[in-house]
């Protein structure tokens, strides 16, 4: 699925047995970015190279093993630089703490962080610049990206509901904090999930039960 914005393209792929949603942007040069590869890393490649991008960043919304699972695969063929919030990058290299122990059929492959995400960060690619908002709760060291009314939420915001919160370092008390925090944006905005399908910011405010308990 390929959806036009205003200087850039979001491709979403559905990978591995736990069906988690893959994002490629891609400036108008032809630049791209991943976010979240969590596996089937031969299915993002043949998207990126039937396209002739050239893939420079593989972003992590968090550390959890379904969405790293290709992150090592990518960034060895194409050489691109992998960025994690400071809390989760101990999750890229740590079966346990990464969740995998629950899918033991599923193997795990760590991944080496090349650059740290902040509250506040702006990441520059071509023409697109990426915002970085910290959001943890699902892990302590979730975060979002936005760019051009898009979100990116990782597993911070389902439709309809939001991530679960009893792994490693999860913590429903700053879940509630976060979506606080999404809530405030002043404008409504697309929200690309981690699983499931897309929505938006405003539909969540009016319909998702989690965000009605903040009210």
């Amino acid at each position: 699925m390929i959806r036009q914005g205003d200087n850039m393209k979001v491709t979403k792929l559905t990978v591995g047995e736990l069906e988690e949603n893959c994002f490629i942007i891609t400036a108008p040069d032809s630049t791209a970015i991943v976010i979240d590869p969590g596996a089937e890393g031969e299915v993002i490649a043949a998207e990126i190279e039937s396209r002739g991008l050239s893939l420079r960043k593989i972003l992590l919304t968090h550390g959890h093993f379904d969405h790293i699972g290709a992150a090592a695969w990518l960034k060895e063929r194409y050489g691109a630089q992998v960025y994690v919030s400071r809390p989760d990058e101990v999750m890229l290299s740590d079966r346990e703490k990464s969740g995998a122990l629950i899918a033991p059929y599923i193997p795990f492959h760590p991944v080496e962080a090349d650059g740290r995400v902040r509250d506040g960060d702006t990441i520059c690619e071509g023409s697109m610049r990426i915002k970085v908002m910290e959001t943890p709760g699902h892990s302590a060291g979730s975060v979002c990206y936005i760019v051009n009314g898009c979100i990116f939420v990782g597993d911070t915001v389902f439709r309809g509901s939001v991530g679960r919160t009893d792994l490693y370092s999860g913590d429903p008390r700053q879940l509630s904090e976060s979506l606080k925090k999404l809530a405030s944006l002043d404008e409504d905005h697309k929200l690309y999930c981690g699983h499931g399908a897309d929505t938006t910011l405003e539909a969540e405010k009016k319909f998702n039960p989690f965000f009605k308990a903040l009210t």
